[in-house]
């Protein structure tokens, strides 16, 4: 498992990964960012937002743009990890794998630890550079920072950075799951971000008791911290019932399935 690990991160060092997995991440929080500091209000937000300025100026506000990017952070997590097993049969890579490494759990396992590692770089970069730019544009936008550079703002940001990481992880099982059985990027893709951004919305409007335990209604709520209508550690334990069997039925395929097939 460990040289699996290792393996995998040759790949993930290239400069496209890079660029699409980290740039990427950096990217949509930075948007984030700067869509929380310069539209906000007294009022909030454009659009009925709850973020205002009283709000950003409490502990919780410095952390406040990586929370912002939390869903898209998973959108492009479930992306990398869903290309990155996909293309492990529409390459034929898997085969030259399995030669070096014959049990296949323990690749799989490996290969999924090198990228929740390379998500946790991720998140974590981006976090670091969504602090930066809140330090640096929120004396022009009239907000006070005086708050997040007291102990409760580095445990407020310690929390949403593990939120958003577990979050992310949750979504790129979904990604890689999705790789191994349709064994198609554009396919994994594609049925991932459907699901996700579309069919849970609708089935959640229409039927919100069964709609608040599908995988991207866990897994939000996970990012967030959990709220009311569903608190922390029950959004935790579902999101593990619900995404650790959709994994292990994967991993069972990636085991069984026969590589040329």
């Amino acid at each position: 498992m460990t040289n699996a690990f290792f393996s995998e991160w040759l790949k993930l060092r290239r400069r496209a990964m890079l660029l699409g997995g980290i740039g990427a991440t950096m990217a949509v929080t930075a948007l984030a960012t700067v869509v929380q500091l310069v539209t906000v209000g007294d009022d909030g937000a454009p659009g009925g937002s709850t973020v205002t300025v009283a709000s950003l100026q409490e502990a919780g506000g410095l952390a406040a743009g990586v929370a912002g990017a939390a869903t898209f952070i998973g959108a492009v997590t479930l992306t990398l990890w869903a290309i990155n097993m996909a293309n492990e049969y529409t390459l034929g890579t898997l085969r030259n794998l399995l030669v070096r490494q014959p049990h296949r759990l323990r690749l799989l396992a490996g290969k999924l630890l090198a990228l929740a590692s390379f998500t946790v770089v991720a998140v974590t970069l981006a976090s670091a550079m969504s602090i930066a730019m809140s330090f640096a544009m929120a004396p022009v936008n009239g907000i006070d920072t005086s708050a997040w550079t007291t102990t409760s703002a580095l445990g407020e940001v310690a929390s949403t950075w593990t939120n958003t990481v577990l979050a992310a992880i949750g979504f790129g099982l979904i990604g890689a799951s999705l790789g191994i059985f349709l064994r198609a990027p554009a396919g994994a893709i594609g049925a991932g971000l459907a699901w996700l951004l579309i069919g849970e919305l609708i089935l959640s409007q229409a039927w919100n008791e069964v709609g608040r335990w599908l995988p991207g209604q866990l897994l939000q709520a996970i990012s967030e911290g959990g709220d009311t209508s569903m608190p922390y550690l029950t959004a935790v334990t579902g999101a593990m019932v619900v995404i650790g069997s959709f994994t292990a039925a994967s991993g069972y395929l990636f085991a069984h399935r026969e590589v040329a097939g």
